[in-house]
């Protein structure tokens, strides 16, 4: 992984030799209706497992998917620029996604997560972490959050997306300042490969 606030590839040319991301993953699929994953990756001399199960349900009609994910972080982890001086502890957390399809126009899904403010130790930077900013997914964010995504299909290659987030006993400041209680976002989503090849190829 590249350094956080140097995102040009050309500028990073001195760390080539360095190897700093191992990662293995497992997945293992049982028909339709399961599919999980076991993940053991090394980020920085830090150890973080991931565990993962998706379950295909239409038939409850209540939901159709439900998604579990959850993580456990190792050992703790100094940060480079301080030596020894600070350190991260070992963390855990956990997200759980449901989804429901409304109609053929309209999907929505929603869900809980809670995410240990020590996370922000993937970042690698103290800088970062005290600001409480972390590499972390934007619907998940740090601390206790209830989120709901709905997604409404314009037309076959053209999406209107929302996404909601609800803080519940997040962290206190500084990292309110990055993580605000309540956030909202709106955006569409554009697919050029089905907007142009719309039609089955010719068998």
């Amino acid at each position: 992984m590249g350094d956080l606030y140097t995102p040009n590839m050309f500028a990073r040319t001195d760390r080539y030799t360095q190897s700093n991301y191992h990662q293995f993953l497992l997945r293992k699929q049982v028909g339709k209706r399961v599919n999980t994953s076991f993940d053991y990756t090394w980020q920085s001399k830090n150890n973080t497992l991931t565990e993962a199960v998706w379950l295909n349900i239409p038939e409850s009609r209540v939901l159709d998917t439900v998604r579990f994910e959850t993580y456990q972080r190792l050992n703790t982890v100094a940060y480079p620029e301080l030596d020894h001086a600070y350190s991260s502890e070992t963390g855990k957390g956990y997200a759980i996604t449901l989804d429901k399809n409304v109609c053929k126009q309209f999907e929505i899904e929603g869900g809980y997560a809670s995410i240990d403010t020590s996370q922000t130790i993937l970042t690698q930077e103290f800088l970062s972490t005290s600001l409480g900013l972390s590499v972390n997914g934007d619907s998940y964010g740090i601390g206790n959050r209830y989120f709901v995504r709905p997604v409404v299909k314009l037309t076959p290659y053209l999406e209107a997306t929302g996404y909601y987030t609800h803080g519940s006993g997040t962290p206190a400041s500084p990292y309110d300042l990055i993580w605000n209680h309540q956030a909202i976002q709106a955006g569409l989503n554009f697919n050029m490969k089905k907007a142009i090849f719309h039609k089955p190829a010719a068998q």
